[in-house]
């Protein structure tokens, strides 16, 4: 079983780390040293060779950088190339990267900017979130797809890209179903196919759903109630919550896929 390892020093919901680091700038040696001494911890754990990269930061270009010194960005590609560097000498063939999201690539502040190009050359990958929703959190169309794997591609053209999450709820409350899903998972392996020599993983979120509880407890970290983005992450599964969980159409579709490509074998 191979899985992604991400560690979240920025994230869409803040900065974490410990607390005595809360005003530490990326680009200093201690928050270098201090990260290098948690990569070797959590190695002692888990085998680094299992691991399909090893993402730094999640959906960052949501963290907000007003409290930040004006050159967080290059601190934050010094800090990526510094770990970078360190991974290869200790932990040979390991990938380092960090993940963005669909909307930081598209149309997010820094999307024409060139922040996000320059932290590539800092990493071996670029891990996006793929959620094509709405800023209401209703779905889009399932046809986008084609359009936003081109996008990303042509973001990174140099670039091998982990599409690290990618998901589709199907609550009617964002405006969607079990066929929409169905169809945008459909859509999302034969535009692989189109863009597999620079998307080389794909991880859909998730296998099942959570509850109503669940969800709001997950909404808590991004401090939004709107009953939209609960239900968003409340239906995010291939197969349903309740009792043992029933398959969506999504999950059947996706084994059919999967199949046809000689992944899996049931």
């Amino acid at each position: 079983m191979w899985n992604s390892l991400t560690i979240r020093p920025i994230d869409l919901t803040g900065k974490t780390v410990p607390a005595d680091l809360d005003d530490t700038r990326f680009n200093t040696e201690l928050m270098k040293s201090r990260f290098r001494s948690l990569i070797d911890f959590v190695f002692t754990k888990i085998d680094y060779q299992l691991l399909t990269s090893l993402q730094i930061g999640n959906e960052i270009d949501g963290y907000d950088t007003s409290n930040e010194h004006p050159e967080f960005w290059s601190d934050y590609g010094e800090f990526l190339f510094d770990i970078r560097t360190y991974v290869d000498s200790l932990y040979p063939g390991l990938k380092v990267g960090f993940t963005v999201t669909l909307l930081g690539v598209t149309s997010g502040e820094h999307s024409t900017s060139g922040v996000f190009e320059a932290l590539s050359d800092a990493v071996h990958v670029v891990g996006v979130t793929y959620y094509p929703q709405n800023d209401d959190f209703t779905v889009m169309d399932p046809n986008v797809v084609d359009t936003h794997f081109e996008a990303i591609t042509s973001k990174f053209p140099d670039k091998t890209i982990y599409l690290q999450e990618v998901g589709y709820q199907t609550s009617s409350g964002c405006n969607s179903s079990e066929r929409k899903q169905a169809q945008f998972i459909c859509n999302v392996f034969h535009a692989w196919d189109t863009y597999k020599d620079n998307i080389k993983l794909v991880e859909f979120v998730r296998l099942n759903d959570v509850s109503h509880s669940q969800a709001k407890e997950l909404a808590g970290p991004y401090g939004i109630g709107d009953n939209k983005f609960i239900e968003y992450l409340r239906t995010l599964g291939l197969r349903t919550s309740d009792g043992n969980g029933i398959d969506k159409e999504g999950f059947t579709v996706l084994k059919e896929h999967a199949n046809l490509r000689g992944w899996v074998n049931n």
